[in-house]
């Protein structure tokens, strides 16, 4: 008998573990069983219940912020707190928030009954009234069981209209819940009621599996509540993006999951059982939705928005009474009666008082205890650096051996990496690091079965199979573009396992890969590409880009597609591919076949934005997600894209011997000490000894004697 349990890192889209424990299955899901809480009596489970239930109208969490009203009313916050636009590490009771009965993250409830919301950082009384009981989104549930809804509306300059309609066809309700486009109430006889976009919850009542597109239900808008048919008693409600998540009168939780055999037909099924609580959340930003269950033996269940796979325990919480889940944290109370938090830390938001390194690119930070940086690549959860000597370091995640070997599973400070010298290149890919070595080796340590070595090796080994005269190369993802001295090109490692394929073609001189295909100039400065998306060995074809010529270096990214930026032998900047992004706004949103030269719009960070007389003569450039970063010969710095506002007031304007950009920080060698400007550091990639992300329970600084009487 099988159960899934996985670590909390997982829970942010991140590598998962599993282990046995004992479940069965109802259709195509595993149950998580009583197994060790079938001692607990139906009276305990109603009294756990209501306790944690009363706590939801108290705690609130957004993405970047918690906040707790405490039982006299006032209301505490931290992380960046929206009331009074501050940044807060510990919590803090905010000044004009008191004598509240609840807080959204946009509206306020006063005891006196006034219901106030904040709109575009202006505050409005939607109206007073002492029947409210709860508010849910843009609805509020009154105490004799009417469910209504408010709208605030911009008409014009310093003008907006205000909206109240009661939603017809409930009555007697005790519970409302509201998600993206989906609102549900839960009625006192334990029926719940749907209505806005009901596709998910009445699919199974369509004739046919009618889709729009490949992959598109047709949707079904339901603008009168409807009860849900096919499930039991509930007593609790919940609803990320359109997805419910609903907890019965026997304690079972229910989560929606596509029948068997079928396109797009949904059906509620059993996921968790012996549980006092359920949340759920989800973001359009991150392109998910996850569910919840509390257990009443103090541990919490998660799966996706469809339950298609057996929900699975995080490992790192035990001993909870209450949980609530948001897009970058979570905060539970556990059986002592404190608070803790669980997730990104970035903006102070788990309110332990530990500092946090600020979450945008306004104030950089110097990387200590590495100099002469001449080689430096960003993989989403660690960084591996070279100087000039030859020697190796790194930091951030080590979950995966790919720094140094060993039991520590986070490095925050760069850290010698003795076992390999004399290196001239590194690259960082999905848990693993590449190395050349000045001899024209090629090693990897970490997670390399890619490569065909075999097992999580914290020390360095050569890549057989691959010639030993390796000039250079370019790591994404699992793979490796290694390009040979004698100009050859070799595909390395993949989504099928070791995989090394010669690429057709010769008298390359540099390279760079992406998601679907890797790039190269050859000796007479034309650049070709070739895919690495597909499976199989065997030599593959590469194919010219017309409209670059004499060209000395690229970059490449990726932004909805892949998109190329080409520096010439005349220090001009061309770029090429996908736009749609609208990374360039002085370029149309669409796909770039021709290659456009750029330079002229590169700003410059010395001279406040400003363009010079004449087009810069450029020498190097990186380029990311959101900033191209060149520099010309004198060390001056330009800059291209949506992040020049905030890079362009910082300290780098003149003196940069070095510039390096993989994925989302910047780091800047300046005098030769390495600096870094950026938002990403869940696993410690700025490597100042800080990082903004926790997989286990931090204790929040909260008087427990404000969360309960």
């Amino acid at each position: 008998m099988y159960v899934t349990k996985v670590s909390m890192a997982m829970r942010m889209g991140w590598l998962c573990v599993c282990f046995l424990i004992a479940c069965s299955t109802l259709g195509n899901t595993a149950i998580v069983h009583a197994d060790n809480t079938s001692e607990i009596s139906t009276t305990q489970l109603k009294a756990m219940f209501e306790k944690a239930t009363a706590l939801n109208k108290r705690i609130t969490i957004t993405d970047s912020a918690s906040y707790l009203l405490d039982t006299k009313g006032n209301l505490w916050g931290w992380g960046e707190v929206d009331t009074c636009g501050c940044s807060l590490l510990k919590p803090k009771q905010l000044a004009g928030m008191n004598n509240l009965a609840q807080y959204t993250n946009n509206a306020a409830l006063y005891k006196d009954g006034s219901l106030v919301i904040s709109f575009y950082g202006k505050s409005a009384q939607i109206l007073k009234s002492k029947n409210i009981d709860k508010i849910a989104g843009n609805y509020f549930l009154k105490k004799d069981g009417s469910v209504w809804k408010w709208e605030y509306s911009y008409v014009s300059w310093n003008t907006y209209e205000k909206k109240i309609e009661q939603v017809k066809g409930l009555k007697n309700i005790v519970n409302i819940a509201n998600g993206d486009n989906l609102a549900l109430a839960l009625d006192s006889s334990g029926r719940v009621w749907a209505w806005g976009d009901t596709t998910i919850v009445n699919s199974s009542q369509h004739k046919s599996n009618i889709f729009t597109y490949d992959w598109f239900p047709v949707e079904d808008h339901t603008p009168i509540p409807t009860i849900i048919k096919n499930i039991p008693k509930m007593i609790d409600i919940k609803v990320g993006e359109n997805y419910p998540v609903l907890l019965s009168s026997s304690y079972d939780v229910y989560a929606y999951q596509i029948r068997k055999g079928t396109k797009f037909v949904y059906d509620p099924v059993k996921v968790v059982e012996k549980a006092i609580g359920i949340s759920t959340y989800s973001s359009n930003s991150w392109g998910r939705t996850e569910q919840y269950a509390l257990r009443a033996d103090g541990t919490v269940w998660t799966w996706g928005r469809e339950a298609t796979e057996a929900a699975a325990r995080i490992n790192e919480i035990s001993d909870a009474t209450y949980f609530s889940a948001g897009q970058s944290h979570q905060l539970m109370i556990k059986k002592d009666g404190n608070l803790y938090g669980i997730g990104y830390n970035s903006n102070g938001q788990l309110g332990t008082g530990a500092p946090v390194p600020v979450s945008n690119y306004s104030n950089p930070y110097q990387v200590k205890g590495i100099n002469n940086v001449v080689s430096l690549f960003e993989s989403d959860r660690h960084v591996l650096a070279s100087t000039k000597e030859g020697k190796l370091y790194g930091w951030g995640n080590n979950e995966n051996k790919e720094i140094l070997p060993g039991e520590k599973t986070e490095i925050l400070t760069p850290a010698l990496i003795s076992s390999l010298s004399n290196v001239k290149k590194v690259g960082a890919g999905e848990g693993f690091s590449i190395a050349l070595t000045r001899a024209g080796g090629l090693f990897a340590w970490g997670l390399t079965e890619y490569f065909g070595l075999q097992g999580n090796v914290g020390e360095p080994r050569l890549i057989e199979g691959v010639p030993v005269n390796i000039k250079n190369f370019s790591v994404h993802g699992k793979k490796i573009t290694a390009l040979t001295m004698d100009g050859y090109i070799y595909q390395i490692g993949g989504e099928q396992g070791k995989e090394i394929t010669q690429i057709d073609i010769d008298q390359v001189e540099a390279v760079a890969a992406n998601w679907i295909h890797s790039y190269g100039i050859k000796r007479d400065g034309s650049v070709w590409r070739w895919s690495t998306s597909e499976a199989g060995i065997g030599v593959k074809k590469a194919v010219k880009i017309d409209g670059l010529k004499d060209i000395k270096q690229i970059t490449t990214g990726y932004s909805n597609g892949e998109y190329l930026y080409a520096r010439d032998n005349k220090g001009n900047i061309w770029m090429w591919g996908d736009n749609t992004s609208r990374r360039l706004d002085f370029l149309p949103a669409s796909v770039i076949t021709k290659p456009v030269n750029i330079t002229g719009n590169l700003r410059s960070f010395t001279n406040q934005g400003k363009n010079k007389k004449k087009a810069p003569y450029i020498i190097h450039m990186v380029s990311g997600p959101r900033l191209t970063i060149a520099a010309d010969k004198s060390g001056s710095l330009y800059g291209l894209g949506g992040m020049f506002g905030v890079l362009s007031n910082s300290k780098f304007k003149l003196n940069i011997n070095g510039i390096f950009h993989n994925n989302s920080n910047y780091y800047i060698l300046q005098n030769n000490e390495l600096w870094v400007i950026g938002g990403s550091n869940a696993y410690g990639q700025l490597g100042i000894g800080l990082k903004s992300y926790y997989a286990t329970p931090q204790k929040t600084l909260i008087d427990r004697k404000l969360i309960t009487n």
